[in-house]
């Protein structure tokens, strides 16, 4: 209707809490300034590797044919099957050990289709130092340290995360670095974790 709308300016001025541009970045008006961010770390920060191409390459070294599209479900209905409560119940994330025992135990299932790849397939693709960083982690990171926010990751992955951001030289951006492993405390996601204490 004419004469209706109301500009940018009048919004601000009339609702305290509405979203703003301010030196390129929208704001909120009721929002204090973020002082420590936490992120998972597999999937989050760091990628695995194509599943399905590591199943393709693994048949090729035992002188077995799989087409992409196959290895790809196969992969899929091995990850679908990991993430069931019969699976989940095991235990795998209390230990390295536990870790490699489960998920081997599971990736036996594909050693029909490629002869003992199950060993293979857990060195080459859960292995957290298969894992690499996605292509935004590092500036991401490299952003949010320069601004001063302290950084904490977390992650069910029972290893000590530190040596794989080290050797992305990534080790000095994280604050948290003593907490990069298997957690299973309630205090877990306490800000002072990471040195943010509530004024």
């Amino acid at each position: 209707m004419e004469g209706s709308e109301t500009t940018d300016t009048q919004d601000r001025d009339t609702h305290p809490r509405i979203l703003r541009w301010n030196d390129g970045v929208r704001q909120n008006r009721g929002v204090t300034g973020i002082l420590g961010v936490l992120f998972d770390w597999g999937d989050t920060l760091f990628s695995p590797p194509d599943a399905g191409q590591v199943i393709v390459k693994a048949a090729e070294e035992r002188g077995v044919r799989i087409d992409p599209k196959t290895a790809r479900a196969l992969w899929d209905e091995l990850w679908a099957a990991g993430k069931t409560p019969e699976e989940l119940a095991k235990g795998r994330d209390l230990s390295m050990d536990a870790h490699r025992e489960v998920w081997t135990a599971l990736f036996k299932r594909a050693d029909s289709a490629v002869p003992n790849v199950a060993s293979t397939l857990y060195e080459r693709v859960l292995d957290p130092l298969a894992w690499i960083p996605y292509p935004d982690t590092e500036p991401t990171l490299r952003a949010l340290h320069g601004r001063g926010i302290r950084i904490g990751v977390v992650s069910n992955v029972p290893r000590d995360l530190r040596p794989i951001f080290a050797s992305h030289g990534l080790a000095q951006l994280v604050d948290a670095r003593d907490r990069l492993r298997l957690q299973r405390t309630s205090d877990l996601f306490r800000a002072d974790r990471i040195g943010v204490v509530d004024a």
